[in-house]
């Protein structure tokens, strides 16, 4: 099958705030295979207000497009995105959105290898330029129904040298058929759609709107170097002056036929053979001539500054007479008015470079911001978290003083409102309970929270809302602490040990199958079984050990050779027996010793990689460089996020589902969340 490759010329025209109808051009490559998808659109409006509207559903068509070839296209592709299409624009109309029913103009088409599809509606250029013969291919019906606005496609294969254009049918309003077949006859496919702009900048006012899409077939490889994006041609950004070593990188570049940064053509051009002596004597005479206007120049300039400082001499600039004085000085005056002049020029000039070059990154920005939107619509969590990214990293970039004030700050508004919305952030009320000592852990107690520092605790009675001093006490040094039914169990480091929190007494230290605190990630306890669990990160394992009266005993490996656990920053176990294992760029969930299903959201600012877990009814991650708390179900999907001011320094978490509160270690604080 002969491939082709596309050579595009992507055209909008017409100043949009004068306007009376919107135009939408959309080339852009399927996301998961090659094919090639294009939409050339057009809806009336009477005023600017009315644009937002219009671009609403132009995007929804060209989103719908994309979604129907996410995945390899068949023969039945385009018909299912006809569908998705037709669906979209039908929910439109049932909430209300109807002023474009009957109105749409509008053409889609896809092409895959040599294979061309089109449909369209309303009033439509679709030609096909095969040897000086323009054909029509499109195929409107007279008065769709809003319930199916795409009826029928066509569909054909191209060949090398075939032109499609796609137009709103402003084009042949102001450029005749002849004249389009003999600008596009006559030249190459770049300077043809540079001419076909000329003319319709020249011909048009700026209250029409053109968009235009031509597609010229070539063969693999054959693209021209020179070829550039003629996307929103409005934006023309002033070329930059050619810098002072330019002439000089030239001037080497030929002596020693370097291959020249020109666009070269698709055949290479030979370069004249002649000796290095010769060229070097050719251009002795240019260096010579150059250097001998320098010195004419200096000498001249010496001069003027001689006289110069003669002149104004103080004593002899009293002997002048007033005349002369008030010359001089108006020499001086009008020199520097000349060169202030010159550098306010300057300064506009490099201001209105500036400027174009920020409305360029703030409509890729704005673009970026629009497809996630979309994306959003679709429910496509990954695409939107994305897009959302790559348009804040664009919006970063941007300089905030040289960009326009209301368009910069509508995009940040709308920026913040994608990322609360694919967030899904959570209000909550948030109260600082007490300040307890710090350290990187919490102890949880049935009845208490609390920290250890030099053997001392400092504790929280969640009964009476007090924090205390030695209400829980114990002479271990505790680097992990789970409660049990009756007591406690204690990670010193080396060992586990049984404790009663309240009169501090400890059963004996239990060291068998325990790992050092650099293999050690992570004590949670199973009643059901009444055992304890630890991750044993050197030997990719977890542990559980039986827990009889104030002894420890029976070591099991339940889980083994895991390379998820050699990575393990915490771990949690669920009240059915799973095990959820926090790593940095995962969460990985084992029921009955089986890997099950649980991915990470999609967040347009993901898990940062430092983080605590906790397991109940739901799935609590502390993401501590993120400063959030991430809450989803059992499989991943996203619950709502939990951000706020407070959360400066979160080290470790406690959640009671039951009360609706989460509390919070954030550096020394103990701040209690309120989830309702």
């Amino acid at each position: 099958m002969e491939e082709l490759e596309s050579q595009i010329a992507k055209i909008t025209l017409g100043n949009f705030k004068q306007t009376k109808s919107f135009v939408y051009v959309m080339a852009e490559k399927a996301p998961a295979n090659d094919t090639e998808l294009y939409v050339v659109a057009e809806l009336p409006f009477f005023n600017p207000a009315a644009a937002e509207s219009c671009e609403r559903i132009c995007l929804a068509i060209g989103s719908s497009l994309k979604r129907a070839y996410r995945q390899h296209a068949s023969e039945g592709t385009f018909e299912n995105a006809l569908s998705y299409i037709n669906e979209e624009l039908s929910k439109l109309a049932s909430t209300g959105q109807t002023h474009w029913i009957n109105k749409l103009n509008c053409v889609i088409a896809a092409k895959d290898k040599n294979l061309l599809t089109v449909a369209s509606c309303g009033k439509v250029v679709a030609y096909m330029l095969r040897d000086q013969e323009l054909t029509d291919i499109s195929c409107s019906t007279e008065k769709p129904s809003p319930v199916k606005t795409f009826e029928s496609y066509a569909s054909g294969k191209i060949r090398l040298g075939d032109l499609v254009i796609f137009s709103t049918t402003q084009l042949f309003n102001y450029l005749s058929v002849d004249r389009v077949k003999n600008i596009l006859g006559s030249m190459d496919f770049l300077p043809a759609t540079q001419s076909i702009i000329d003319h319709l900048k020249v011909n048009a006012g700026p209250e029409v709107a053109f968009g235009i899409l031509m597609n010229l077939q070539v063969e693999p490889g054959r693209t021209p170097s020179e070829e550039v994006d003629l996307e929103n041609y409005l934006v023309e950004t002033p070329a930059q002056a050619p810098r002072f070593w330019e002439a000089p990188k030239k001037f080497l570049k030929e002596l020693f036929m370097m291959k020249s940064s020109r666009p070269t053509s698709a055949t290479p051009v030979a370069l004249p053979k002649r000796p290095l002596l010769e060229r070097l004597k050719s251009w002795i005479p240019k260096v010579g001539g150059f250097f001998k206007k320098t010195g004419v120049l200096l000498v001249g300039l010496g001069g003027m500054i001689v006289q110069g400082a003669k002149v104004f001499r103080p004593s002899y600039f009293k002997s002048l007479s007033n005349a002369k004085k008030i010359f001089y000085l108006s020499i001086v005056v009008l020199l520097a008015a000349f060169l202030l002049n010159v550098f306010i020029a300057i300064k506009v000039k490099n201001n209105r470079v500036e400027t174009a070059r920020v409305s360029v990154e703030l409509q890729a920005a704005q673009k970026l911001a629009n497809d996630a939107q979309s994306a959003l619509v679709y429910n496509d969590q990954k695409q939107a978290a994305d897009l959302l990214m790559q348009a804040k990293a664009k919006f970063q970039s941007i300089n905030a003083k040289s960009a326009p004030k209301d368009a910069y700050q509508k995009l940040s508004q709308q920026l913040e409102t994608l990322n609360a919305k694919i967030e899904r952030n959570k209000d909550v009320k948030v109260t600082l309970v007490g300040n307890l000592s710090p350290e990187d852990r919490l102890i949880r107690l049935p009845g208490y929270l609390g920290t250890q520092t030099n053997g001392q605790i400092v504790s929280f009675n969640r009964s009476t809302d007090q924090i205390q001093d030695n209400a829980i006490k114990t002479s271990e040094n505790i680097k992990a602490c789970v409660a049990t039914k009756t007591a406690a169990v204690i990670y010193n480091g080396t060992s586990l040990l049984v404790w009663n929190a309240l009169d501090g007494k400890t059963g004996p230290a239990f060291s068998t199958s325990v790992p050092d605190a650099n293999s050690f990630a992570g004590l949670e306890y199973y009643p059901t079984n009444n055992r304890v669990y630890l991750l044993d990160k050197s030997k990719s394992s977890a542990i559980s050990f039986l827990v009889s009266g104030d002894k420890l005993q029976k070591p099991v490996v339940s889980l083994k050779n895991i390379s998820a656990i050699s990575q393990a920053q915490d771990f949690s176990i669920d009240n059915s027996g799973s095990i959820y294992i926090l790593t940095r760029d995962a969460v990985v969930k084992y029921s009955a010793g089986r890997l099950a299903e649980y991915n990470l959201p999609y967040l347009s600012k993901p898990f940062s990689g430092d983080g605590r877990i906790i397991t109940q009814a739901n799935v609590y991650i502390l993401d501590l460089s993120g400063k959030r708390i991430i809450v989803t179900d059992k499989t991943g999907n996203l619950l709502y996020t939990i951000k706020n001011d407070q959360l400066s320094n979160p080290k470790d978490f406690e959640v009671d589902e039951k009360n609706k509160t989460i509390f919070v270690l954030n550096g020394s604080e103990l701040l209690k969340l309120d989830i309702q």
